[in-house]
């Protein structure tokens, strides 16, 4: 055996040994070695890099997840690498991509995956979670202009509140009833807008949700 097989062996052993939940261990090890790794055999380095990814996602490294998944999705589309540790890789690297894009707070590409994990797979309940989890966020971000109105609301209640405290009951003791009115109807009015919203959000996500379940 040639002496640069033997280091090539020995790297993706020492790799290997690594425990599999130790992520930080994995990553500092890809990290001392990374000119060595570039020079193994292209099976064995992908397995590696593959590996490194998860164990960078698995300590919440999000964006560094990501500035390598999609380089390594093509690389298994590519070369058809179904399996890892067995793991069926290419879905695993996209639910991971999915969930970071969207720890990122980049909910319409995590949308976009997840609606096409769904696509392959309508029955994983990890699918579903994330895509319900993150579509509900993104129509709070959606309609977060609305959430303002129920903030400006709930003001508009405690300024109401203050002029009646100082200058209604003191004073204008004849408005202290037509005030109260004011500003229960305005506080209410301030919890329906949220209350309609959150449920508008939830509704709307879980439609989308068996809708795209029924996509073919």
């Amino acid at each position: 055996m040639k002496f640069t097989e033997q280091i090539e062996q020995q790297i993706y052993k020492e790799f290997k040994n690594i425990d599999p939940n130790a992520y930080q261990e994995q990553i500092r090890y890809f990290d001392n070695n990374r000119a060595d790794i570039r020079q193994l055999p292209y099976e064995l380095r992908t397995y590696i890099e593959c590996k490194y990814a998860i164990a960078a996602f698995e300590v919440k490294d999000y964006y560094g997840f990501l500035t390598i998944a999609d380089r390594l999705i093509s690389i298994v589309v590519r070369d058809n690498i179904y399996d890892i540790d067995g793991v069926d890789i290419f879905k695993d690297l996209l639910y991971k991509k999915a969930i970071a894009a969207h720890k990122v707070l980049d909910y319409y590409k995590s949308d976009h995956i997840f609606s096409e994990l769904i696509k392959m797979d309508f029955n994983d309940k990890d699918f579903m979670s994330g895509y319900l989890k993150n579509g509900i966020e993104k129509r709070r971000y959606e309609v977060k202009y609305l959430n303002a109105v129920s903030i400006v609301l709930f003001f508009l209640a405690a300024g109401i509140i203050c002029v009646e405290l100082l200058m209604v009951r003191p004073f204008y003791k004849e408005w202290i009833e037509l005030i109260e009115y004011a500003r229960n109807f305005i506080f209410i009015g301030g919890i329906l807008v949220l209350f309609y919203l959150e449920a508008w959000i939830r509704i709307s996500t879980y439609k989308s949700l068996e809708k795209l379940k029924k996509v073919k």
